[in-house]
């Protein structure tokens, strides 16, 4: 995610894995695995605070900073790289193409 700062500067968040009702309707294999790892999942309370902390925190100058659990994290170079993100949304795309036109199907 993406946060903007009271300063108008952004930072991008990873809040971690949640605890929610999104993955509900996930296979059955997922399920299994999700009930074994639960316990190591965040509520969506503690998710938030990094979001929170990157949106009220005076960053300073700094743009595009990296949070994971309220610290500053160095980008991976994959992060960083346009033609790995360029080919992240299209792969992306494609799948999202596929399954909307799955579900325009059945």
């Amino acid at each position: 995610a993406v946060v903007s700062t009271q300063s108008g500067h952004y930072g991008r968040v990873h809040p971690g894995t949640i605890d929610t009702e999104v993955y509900r309707s996930s296979g059955k294999l997922y399920l299994c695995i999700a009930s074994c790892m639960r316990k190591y999942w965040k509520t969506p309370e503690q998710g938030a605070q990094t979001s929170i902390y990157c949106a009220t925190a005076d960053l300073g100058e700094g743009n595009g900073c990296y949070f994971v659990n309220s610290e500053l994290r160095a980008f991976n170079e994959k992060q960083i790289d346009e033609d790995v993100q360029l080919k992240l949304w299209e792969v992306s795309m494609k799948v999202v193409e596929e399954f909307l036109e799955s579900k325009d199907t059945s």
